[in-house]
């Protein structure tokens, strides 16, 4: 927290801090006199560019809620879903004159690793976004699924693991914005997009049931909306469900009074 505090007052100077917090955000006792201030700042002021529920997932990781795990470095897009899947996220605390990748600046790099995990960590998405990223991990460590994905362009595995490492928030939203990357692929490759997002569904194991709703899910204005929504419901509850299927399995996270 003092990493995050110590950035926020180097880029803003005096207006670091910017009005109180009401309510106040709960945290609970920190061991250090530093550490104690550190997060009552958090809880009680608003500090420059840490949006509000940026703010919520910080406090919810430290009365240990959540689980963020620090690294100096960015995790490649493996290990972001390996994480996902299992229940956290990487947060990287970048050293100064890094390569922030496609941010400015290390601080600005942490608060958008923070964006997604408050995201991620949302008691509404959770569970059935470990079970997605968990089919998705499976289905990496399944054999042939590499060759399956050797027959798409750099750009399509570049995008398949964007979802996986860099989306985060409701699991038909991660399924449609997959599926499309995968239709994507197939029409470069000048293969049928329908068969190539069923071989998709059958390698993140889906039963018949799920798989019809996946293909045939469809947030478009033109779709009937009873159907859709059944068809989200489907798929959430099936990933829901997957969280507990994987190896060693989730434990649900304590639920949120923020």
């Amino acid at each position: 927290m003092a990493w995050l505090l110590a950035h926020a007052h180097a880029q803003a100077g005096r207006s670091w801090l910017q009005g109180c917090r009401e309510p106040p955000l709960r945290v609970a006792e920190s061991g250090t006199e530093w550490a104690r201030l550190a997060w009552t700042t958090l809880a009680t002021r608003h500090v420059y560019r840490v949006q509000a529920h940026v703010a919520c997932v910080l406090a919810r990781w430290q009365r240990g809620e959540v689980e963020l795990r620090l690294t100096t470095a960015i995790p490649t897009p493996d290990d972001l879903l390996r994480g996902q899947a299992h229940g956290w996220r990487w947060l990287s605390l970048l050293p100064a004159g890094a390569d922030c990748s496609h941010e400015a600046t290390p601080f600005a790099f942490a608060l958008h690793d923070l964006c997604h995990a408050a995201h991620y960590f949302d008691p509404a998405h959770h569970l059935a976004q470990c079970g997605f990223f968990a089919s998705v991990w499976q289905a990496t460590r399944t054999p042939g699924f590499q060759s399956w994905m050797a027959q798409w362009d750099d750009v399509g595995r570049t995008q398949f693991h964007k979802v996986c490492a860099d989306m985060n928030g409701s699991v038909v939203f991660l399924w449609s914005a997959l599926r499309k990357k995968i239709v994507h692929c197939a029409e470069r490759a000048g293969r049928c997009p329908r068969v190539a997002t069923s071989e998709l569904a059958q390698w993140l194991c889906m039963p018949e049931p799920v798989c019809a709703a996946a293909l045939r899910f469809s947030m478009h204005r033109d779709a009937d909306p009873t159907l859709a929504v059944q068809d989200a419901t489907v798929l959430e509850e099936w990933w829901r469900q997957a969280a507990f299927r994987t190896e060693g399995g989730i434990v649900q996270m304590q639920e949120s009074t923020d």
